[in-house]
């Protein structure tokens, strides 16, 4: 068999690109930590996006002023009976609409972010859509409680003619337009 020689040199060569390497990740774990401590990962506010570009900040006091609606929607998941829940929200469309008339006028599509980084996307044509995307903050008549409390919210989105669920977004922290 033959032997693996390493020499001197190359030994001090693999030396300096794993510190590099060793380098460069901590680098960007900092500069991630640092993204993270400026999220609200309480997810009592929402930041809201134009093009990446914060337009405002929604709180509690201001989604729950909104004219809500309340609606059901059954919700099949993990080879589960179906689960039918009430909900109490606001469209998607008149929580943007709200801030900008015009705020889908243009844009392709609505991304959506957990506080616990989950993110979905909606076409522009299905947050318009009637009776389809909403912000809730109620399921079954009780406020949604946050991911540190043990549940879905204080905000989730449920596309009503979504079945599944997969497209529901718990802990809503973030809803940018693009």
């Amino acid at each position: 068999m033959e032997e693996i020689f390493i020499n001197k040199r190359n030994r001090n060569i693999l030396f300096v690109l794993i510190m590099a390497l060793l380098l460069i990740i901590g680098i960007l774990a900092y500069f991630n930590h640092s993204q993270m401590t400026l999220k609200d990962t309480s997810g009592e506010k929402i930041a809201l996006k134009d093009g990446k570009k914060v337009i405002a900040t929604l709180n509690k006091e201001i989604i729950v002023s909104m004219q809500a609606e309340n609606f059901s929607a059954v919700i099949h998941a993990g080879g589960r009976p179906p689960e039918k829940h009430s909900y109490k929200g606001i469209s998607m469309r008149k929580v943007l609409e709200r801030q900008d008339k015009n705020i889908l006028n243009g844009k392709k599509q609505v991304v959506l972010r957990g506080v616990d980084g989950y993110a979905v996307s909606f076409s522009v044509e299905e947050v318009k859509e009637k009776d389809n995307v909403y912000l809730v903050y109620k399921e079954d008549g009780k406020l949604l409680k946050n991911r540190k409390q043990g549940g879905k919210g204080p905000y989730m989105v449920v596309p009503r003619k979504d079945a599944f669920g997969q497209r529901w977004c718990k802990y809503l922290s973030e809803v940018d337009v693009e």
